[in-house]
C-alpha cells in the first residue's frame, strides 16, 4: 500500500519535482485543481477511491498538480470517478506507456 502525503499550497515547493515513469501497461492522467478552494478539493480526492491512484501531488502558485495512474483498460472508469468526485478540475495530458518490444524481435541483417 502506498503512503500518500497530503499537500498544501502553504508548503514550500521542492527544488525539483520528481519525474515518475509509468510502469508498463499503465496510463497516467495529469489534472490541476485551480479553484480558490483547491485544498478542500484535494481533501475530497484523498478521501475518495481516487486516492489509491494518486502518485504525485505538487503545489504551484495557483494550482495543485496531480498525477493519477491506472491500467489502460480502467481509464474510462477513472475519468468517470474523477468527474463524479470533483466538481471542477482541469484535465491535462493523458498518457499511456507502450509495451516494450521483445528482445528477439529486432531486425536481423544477414551478411
Amino acid at each position: 500500500m502506498r503512503h500518500i502525503q497530503a499537500v498544501s499550497p502553504s508548503l514550500q515547493r521542492s527544488p525539483s519535482p520528481s519525474i515518475r515513469v509509468p510502469r508498463p501497461a499503465q496510463a497516467v492522467v495529469r489534472i490541476a485543481l485551480t479553484r480558490h478552494d483547491r485544498d478542500a478539493q484535494l481533501a475530497t480526492l484523498l478521501r475518495s477511491p481516487l486516492a489509491s491512484h494518486l502518485v504525485e501531488a505538487r503545489p504551484a502558485r495557483r494550482a495543485i498538480h496531480l498525477s493519477l495512474v491506472t491500467a489502460p483498460d480502467d481509464m474510462r472508469a477513472l475519468l468517470d470517478l474523477l468527474m463524479a468526485t470533483l466538481d471542477e478540475a482541469t484535465i491535462g495530458t493523458i498518457t499511456r506507456s507502450l509495451p516494450a518490444a521483445p528482445a528477439d524481435s529486432s531486425i536481423r541483417r544477414e551478411h
